[in-house]
């Protein structure tokens, strides 16, 4: 296992962990369009917690194969919103919980095959959303990160209000 840096053609950059001839481990990507990746690689492949940083939002949460998937947060900086919920292949499917700090509201969706298919109304937030597992979890997720200070270090004034 050695430490050291990859520069490719098409402008990519590791920061990483190299077993095998293999990104394995905590690391870095850098693109050369300002997009950046912090993470874990198991075979060249990104597994684990991450962050997914690009010029106008931000991803935290877990990913498999490459991909967005498991709990996580998208931070939208041009809209000063962000949406939760649980990634499958990059999209939301379920649950899906959006905030808007410009308006101060918040929207509750079942989301499926990357549209809504669902959108609670105030009454059903209060008796349906909010006592189910897929809430409990998404909220719990949300806590975590705000005491690892994966959110407020980063990310400003950014709060989801329960």
């Amino acid at each position: 296992e050695r430490k050291g840096k990859l520069y490719i053609l098409n402008g990519k950059i590791y920061e990483c962990l190299f077993k095998d001839d293999m990104i394995d481990g905590n690391g870095k990507i850098k693109w050369n369009n300002n997009t950046m990746c912090i993470g874990y690689w198991k075979n060249n492949v990104l597994s684990g917690f991450g962050k997914l940083y690009h010029e106008n939002d931000i991803y935290v949460g877990y990913f498999d194969n490459d991909k967005k998937n498991g709990l996580g947060i998208n931070f939208y900086f041009n809209s000063k919103s962000q949406v939760m919920g649980k990634w499958v292949d990059d999209s939301i499917e379920g649950l899906a919980i959006f905030a808007s700090k410009n308006n101060q509201e918040m929207k509750f969706w079942e989301m499926q095959n990357k549209k809504i298919s669902y959108s609670y109304s105030k009454d059903e937030i209060e008796t349906k959303v909010k006592n189910s597992e897929e809430f409990r979890r998404l909220k719990e997720f949300y806590i975590c990160l705000q005491e690892a200070g994966e959110i407020s270090t980063e990310l400003g004034d950014y709060e989801m209000i329960f």
